[in-house]
């Protein structure tokens, strides 16, 4: 087989691995990452509204670390709406073609050679690489600029390499790092294919484009350094415990990282090439930077892909002189170290189970592991399985996302933790409670993308936002202020450590009342897909809660309900007390429950009705339910009250947040 054609294969088969990979549960292409949003929000109002701003209307911030991508994104909303297409789309077949021509540069680095292939090969099995194509992410178009910068730097091409490490400072300020690296290649040692080393003067271009980008950043916000850099300059204990535990997981579950065994021991003995050298020492460099900053917080290890094309080639380079040894015993000993290398790496992007007679329960039990970094409502296990939670939960937003933009009014200001999907499909004003897409103060400057980052939720809370995006989970019980504020605490406040925050922050959530929403995905027709149930708190001074009204009629009642508000999903709760103390609710079929637990109406969907009454009950009282030991029924005993009212599904009657309207009490004569 010659090269064209093993390159070919290594690229169908990079192609079928994404298309594999990133799949939600009707088995189809996945959308991108909730984090992907943001810089598609950024563009669609760069060409709408003319500014860089994360909210319309407002102070343009440093929302997103990529300049580039934001730009490309732009250029995705214009051609999507002249072509009727999906930024979402262009964003991800952008990132799996660069991902295609990374496969295509590394092949490049050994033209002469069948054996130049292993790095594609390596690559097209990665399933990090995979997943971080179809991400919707910028990680692909940032390795390809790498990978070609890298290429160029070793043939010589010095301007080559300026200018696409200047492409690449655009992307990711964190070229600077590379920036750095090359310089020092260029101080001690040589490219391997080419008779002089690269000038000097290249370097000017990457360093000229990071200065002005501190300059305008030292303007407008008074910090030079990007917010990227903020995990670096500031880590701490805990931060770098994490990411080094993640490093050490993406040895364990990725496999590729242990081929460098391989060119290390060749770089010990003098025999590794220049290339190799090169590449192992770039990879070690981005890995361990990545674990100082956390080890990110996206999935399947995606702070760690940059360094995945120069582990590729590093690993290529040291087997190429592994195979090229007399002895068959070393030769062997290669092929198999990568032949397990490459399987092992397909097993982490299969779905965890067994294969045949193989058991891969103790392997997946790795990856079932959460990353030391949590998020909230994120399990955050390890390797494949935190795709899927990924997509699950991006998916879950988007449908709220699409809720917000159809019931809000347009002023309505909504917090969440989770800006991405939900401020680019709402096109509502929404604030990150973490501060990254926006500042929570005016004067401060947003924060870090990379990792976990925590602010006061108390303050913010309290800042009285519209609307709170409380949890991701769909509902599957009362969510209780006690049990929220606990897990904002765990994972959001700046002072999780002082248990006591818990209760100021549930008295912080007391100014809202919670509500139930039905969210789906609207067809061509507006009509709801795919529905989906999740809670959302609305601040109780907006006055929209859903009113109750009754008339009585002898012993007919009439019940309505006028709601002048977004749609929510309620219980009705139809109490009836008697004289004797007897106390039973009404079912839906009318008949009594003694438990007075049961609901007359369920499921309850409220669409705003202005200032018209919908009737949710009319009927007759049912008689007051036999309780003499004879079994007759108890002639002096009557009916004295009803109360009704609108209650969460799941609501417990004594929680703060299970009802949804004031109760109603009716006298009964």
């Amino acid at each position: 087989m010659n090269r064209t054609i093993a390159l070919f294969v290594a690229l169908v088969m990079l192609l079928a691995h994404v298309l594999s990979i990133h799949t939600d549960a009707r088995g189809l292409v996945a959308v991108a990452w909730d984090q992907a949003h943001v810089p598609f929000r950024l563009g669609r109002n760069l060409i709408y509204e003319g500014q860089l701003a994360w909210n319309p209307g407002m102070e343009a911030f440093e929302s997103y670390p990529s300049v580039l991508w934001v730009l490309l994104c732009a250029l995705f909303e214009r051609v999507s709406a002249l072509m009727h297409g999906s930024v979402n789309v262009f964003a991800q077949t952008t990132g799996v073609l660069c991902a295609l021509a990374t496969t295509v540069v590394v092949s490049r680095v050994q033209p002469q050679r069948a054996a130049g292939l292993m790095a594609a090969l390596i690559l097209a099995t990665s399933g990090a690489f995979a997943a971080a194509a179809v991400s919707g992410l910028e990680t692909a178009l940032f390795v390809w600029l790498l990978a070609w910068a890298f290429l160029a730097f070793e043939r010589g091409r010095g301007w080559w390499m300026g200018f696409l490490l200047a492409l690449a400072m655009l992307t990711r300020p964190e070229t600077l790092l590379f920036v750095a690296g090359f310089a020092v290649l260029r101080a001690f040692s040589r490219p391997s294919t080419h008779p002089r080393p690269v000038d000097w003067l290249p370097f000017c271009v990457p360093l000229t484009t990071f200065a002005i980008g501190a300059v305008a950043r030292g303007l407008t916000s008074g910090h030079a350094w990007p917010p990227s850099f903020d995990p670096w300059l500031n880590a701490d204990a805990a931060q770098l415990s994490a990411g080094f535990l993640t490093l050490k997981a993406f040895v364990l579950i990725t496999i590729v990282p242990l081929l460098l065994v391989w060119p290390l021991l060749y770089l010990v003995r003098g025999r590794l090439s220049t290339v190799g050298a090169h590449a192992a020492f770039f990879a070690v460099l981005w890995m361990i930077a990545a674990a100082w900053r956390g080890g990110g917080v996206l999935p399947f290890f995606e702070a760690f892909v940059p360094a995945l094309p120069f582990l590729a080639i590093a690993a290529q380079e040291g087997l190429m002189v592994a195979f090229d040894a007399p002895s068959k015993f070393v030769r062997r000993t290669a092929l198999a170290c990568l032949a397990l290398a490459l399987g092992g790496s397909v097993l982490a992007s299969k779905t965890p189970g067994d294969i045949g007679p193989l058991k891969g329960s103790a392997y997946y039990a790795l990856s079932a592991t959460p990353a030391p970094q949590v998020r909230l409502d994120y399990d955050e296990p390890l390797g494949r399985l935190a795709l899927h939670e990924e997509i699950a939960h991006t998916n879950r937003l988007r449908k709220l996302g699409h809720y917000l933009r159809w019931e809000l009014s347009e002023g309505a200001s909504v917090l969440t933790p989770w800006p991405g999907s939900i401020g680019y499909i709402s096109r509502r004003v929404v604030y990150d409670a973490l501060g990254r897409a926006v500042p929570l103060v005016p004067t401060d400057r947003p924060r870090s993308w990379d990792r976990a980052e925590r602010a006061d939720m108390v303050a913010t809370v309290l800042a009285g936002f519209d609307y709170i995006v409380p949890a991701i989970d769909l509902v599957d019980g009362q969510l209780s202020a006690n049990h929220l504020a606990n897990e904002w605490r765990l994972h959001l406040d700046s002072r999780s450590e002082q248990p006591e925050r818990t209760a100021e922050l549930a008295a912080a959530f007391e100014q809202y009342e919670l509500i139930t929403v039905r969210c789906g995905v609207p067809d061509r027709s507006l009509l709801w897909s795919d529905l989906e149930t999740m809670h959302l708190l609305r601040k109780r001074a907006l006055g929209k809660r859903p009113q109750l009204l009754a008339t009585l009629d002898g012993q007919r009642l009439v019940v309505g309900v006028r709601h002048n508000a977004e749609t929510q999903l309620t219980d009705m709760h139809f109490e009836l007390r008697s004289a004797a103390g007897v106390r039973a609710s009404v079912r839906p079929t009318g008949e009594l429950d003694s438990s007075a637990q049961a609901h007359a109406r369920t499921r309850l969907l409220l669409y705003g009705s202005g200032q018209r009454t919908v009737e949710l009950w009319n009927g007759s009282l049912p008689a007051v339910p036999k309780s003499n030991a004879q079994g007759g029924t108890d002639s002096t005993d009557r009916w004295v009250e009803a109360r009704i009212q609108l209650r969460n599904p799941h609501a417990d009657a004594s929680a703060s947040w299970g009802a949804a309207s004031d109760e109603l009490v009716i006298p009964l004569p």
